[in-house]
């Protein structure tokens, strides 16, 4: 049933922050050990948000750099986190890059792949990489490493990796996963191919770099997403990279990719960094923020970049390149990034973070988005009087909801120094809608909603959001979606496009409502998560007795439509 409306909301006017690091429990230190390769030890720090132990609450993995134990925050629903990895087996002194999340063998628990380039204080190496199989253990749960059985401990030929995402790309209900490489070699930048689980419940992965035509040799990549551009519902590969060599990637129904870098105007960015991508402008389509560094007067030639979609004369994806012109240019030497509605008005905000020991301190940006104010797309830097104040070397920037109050609060990773949490002190609790996509019992579809496109309407306003992962500067944030009501009290219909194509359409969704949407495929009739002859016999039972859940076809009527309906589903589970 759905929830009943609630009226009265009012979008909050203003934005504040208040740093709860240290009463949190979020306050851990990052200093890199000897070993990294290069100055790796000067770009790293990553931290990813999940809700590792399914209880509603988001957590958070954060490496530590080798010096100390890397940290497991376990939410303790009181504003509080527990730092739970020794418990969980993850309290290794590694040497880390970027790190990743995803449920990768489907089976509704959150997994962790890290890129790492060996413990300390042993020897670094290119075959460290880790990934970390959420399982149970007793009566909790904890990590068991398959990285080398899964076929993703090697990530490149030398001793390097940064940033990791995971995507479906092909569209087969698993996840893919990608992980970028800096260092000038080759056999970096890597895209692995989830081929299903053994036996024992452990994925396999192949390297299909170059069987899908991807061409990443020498690429300085720093951060991946995997993203639907183009609306087909198959997810481009955007790269994020250093020293002008970003990419982006065409995916051609699955089976390969192509560079369109040049004629999509990918061109302005001098060293891309952190990366993050939403519909900025609110016109329905997806734009792409990178961070750069920015080079004052006289120079001036570089910084961040916004590209801004636009669809060239033959309806192809195109962007042009608007950060000067709105104001966010300049973040210093830029790292981690994320558009997220940090005031719930309906359209995206930008964080961005960063430094470098031999460069000016810049303090951590926060770009309110003006656009709801009916001024066109427009930012407003506000982090002083906001109170999201942060001078250091910022890397990892995630947001998520820890308290659970309905808005998005901020952690930033300090690369020689504290984790610092700010939280979003929005004193509106019905002015956003959450939504929680539950995924992983559908063969068709990439757990965690990855691929689903959701337009939300209020009145003549529409508001398009996707689920990708949120795959940023080595880490990822809440997979969870935000949606700022903007005033209004209630969305008149929030329509979730899900990646096999089917619709599926909520109405009169009020604010403060917090959703959990589960996303059966229709033959798995006996709600299994499998789709076998058990379902051909549940639905038999609804048939003969006149059950609305026989009523495949969406007729209302049961019939033998409904019969054929099943059979051509477990015929042809997945049409892609």
């Amino acid at each position: 049933m759905l929830p009943t409306l609630v009226g009265g909301s009012l979008c909050a006017q203003t934005l504040s922050f208040t740093e709860i690091g240290a009463q949190a429990g979020v306050n851990g230190v990052y200093a890199c050990a000897s070993g990294y390769p290069g100055n790796h030890h000067q770009m790293v720090g990553g931290a990813c948000v999940a809700d590792f132990n399914n209880d509603g609450w988001p957590d958070l993995f954060a490496p530590a750099g080798g010096v100390e134990p890397d940290r497991l925050y376990i939410n303790q629903h009181d504003g509080t986190f527990e730092d739970q990895a020794q418990k969980w087996g993850i309290d290794q002194r590694r040497r880390t890059g970027g790190v990743a999340v995803g449920d990768v063998n489907k089976d509704g628990w959150a997994d962790l792949f890290i890129v790492s380039y060996g413990d300390a204080p042993g020897a670094p190496g290119p075959t460290h990489c880790r990934l970390f199989l959420n399982r149970a253990s007793g009566d909790g749960r904890s990590f068991e490493e398959v990285a080398q059985i899964a076929g993703v401990n090697r990530v490149s030929q030398v001793t390097d990796g940064m940033g990791a995402g995971f995507g479906d790309y092909d569209l087969d209900g698993d996840l893919d996963l990608f992980v970028s490489a800096w260092i000038d070699a080759p056999g970096g930048n890597r895209l692995f191919r989830n081929e299903g689980n053994d036996a024992l419940g452990v994925p396999r992965f192949t390297d299909v770099t170059e069987l899908v035509g991807l061409e990443t040799d020498r690429l300085r990549g720093f951060t991946p997403r995997f993203v639907d551009m183009t609306g087909d519902r198959y997810p481009e590969l955007l790269l994020t990279n250093d020293f002008g060599t970003s990419r982006y990637y065409e995916n051609v129904g699955g089976e390969s990719f192509v560079d369109r870098t040049l004629e999509a105007g990918i061109t302005h960015d001098c060293n891309g960094m952190g990366a993050s991508v939403g519909d900025v402008d609110g016109d329905g389509d997806l734009d792409w923020f990178m961070t750069n560094i920015y080079f004052p007067p006289p120079s001036d030639s570089c910084g961040n970049t916004l590209y801004v979609q636009e669809l060239d004369d033959e309806g192809r994806v195109t962007f042009v390149e608007r950060a000067r012109a709105m104001g966010v240019h300049n973040a210093g030497w830029g790292w981690g990034t994320e558009l997220v509605d940090l005031d719930l008005d309906g359209d995206l905000d930008l964080l961005a973070t960063g430094g470098w020991s031999s460069f000016p301190a810049v303090p951590a940006r926060v770009y309110l988005n003006r656009l709801e104010q009916g001024e066109g797309l427009a930012f407003d830097e506000i982090a002083g009087a906001s109170g999201l104040v942060f001078v250091g070397q910022g890397r990892a920037l995630v947001t998520l909801d820890y308290d659970l109050d309905g808005d998005r609060d901020v952690v930033i990773v300090d690369g020689n120094g504290v984790m610092r949490m700010f939280r979003n002190e929005q004193d509106d609790p019905v002015s956003g809608v959450t939504l929680r996509l539950r995924t992983f019992v559908n063969p068709c579809l990439a757990p965690g909603g990855l691929g689903t496109r959701v337009t939300a309407r209020a009145g003549a306003r529409e508001i398009v959001r996707v689920v990708d992962g949120s795959a940023t500067y080595l880490g990822s944030s809440e997979t969870a979606l935000h949606l700022g009501l903007g005033g209004a009290d209630a969305f008149d219909s929030i329509e979730l496009a899900w990646a096999d194509g089917r619709v599926r359409v909520l109405t009169g969704i009020g604010g403060g409502s917090d959703l959990e949407i589960i996303a059966w495929h229709r033959a798995d009739v006996d709600r299994s998560g499998g789709l076998d002859f058990s379902d051909a016999i549940a639905f038999l039972g609804l048939f003969l007795a006149g059950d609305p859940g026989a009523d495949l076809t969406g007729d209302t009527i049961i019939d033998a439509a409904d019969a054929l309906e099943l059979v051509g589903l477990l015929s042809v589970a997945c049409p892609g």
